[in-house]
């Protein structure tokens, strides 16, 4: 079976196969309109606790309540005010040449792209972090922020567009919740 959200199709799949009297594996594939990936890393952390014999972390809110939150802000003037901002800010942008919202590279042509890992010392990482804190902002978005530059010394005259994922868990009692 293939495809997740297709017509007829779920929206998650799990599998649980055990290899012997104290082996087993749960298998699982969840459509991100599902779960986010907050909630898988809260999912596993829950189930390696009750592996272990440990109790589950608290959840202080609950999947409804961050739905409710959503409505509200949904229904109200901040998110007027922000779809406006984001509408404004980002118009035209699909329309660039170049940028396709439904990208798809050319069949026979070979990946540009890439993948560094690195390590920051303790000692610049906590410099950074000091930075960031000086100038009220997260080392995320510091360290972004130094990406971008190094892409404007590569490409001084182009404009480019860097999203990251963000699971808008502004409430400290969603950040257990699943859903």
């Amino acid at each position: 079976e293939t495809g997740l959200a297709e017509e007829d199709k779920p929206l998650h799949r799990w599998l649980f196969v055990q290899l012997g009297p104290r082996r087993q594996v749960l298998g699982l594939v969840v459509h991100h309109l599902v779960f986010d990936g907050v909630s898988a890393s809260v999912l596993f952390e829950d189930l390696h606790a009750l592996l272990q014999g440990e109790p589950l972390a608290p959840c202080e809110g609950t999947y409804f309540d961050f739905v409710a939150r959503e409505q509200q802000y949904l229904r109200g003037e901040d998110h007027a005010r922000d779809r406006e901002f984001w509408s404004n800010y980002l118009s035209g942008l699909a329309a660039q040449p170049g940028f396709s919202v439904r990208y798809r590279a050319p069949q026979g042509l070979p990946s540009k792209g890439g993948k560094k890992a690195f390590t920051l010392d303790p000692g610049a990482r906590e410099r950074l972090a000091g930075l960031a804190r000086r100038e009220g902002r997260s080392l995320h978005v510091l360290l972004l922020a130094g990406f971008a530059a190094m892409l404007d010394r590569y490409e001084p005259s182009a404009e480019f567009l860097v999203a990251v994922p963000f699971a808008n868990r502004m409430a400290a009692a969603d950040s257990r919740v699943v859903g």
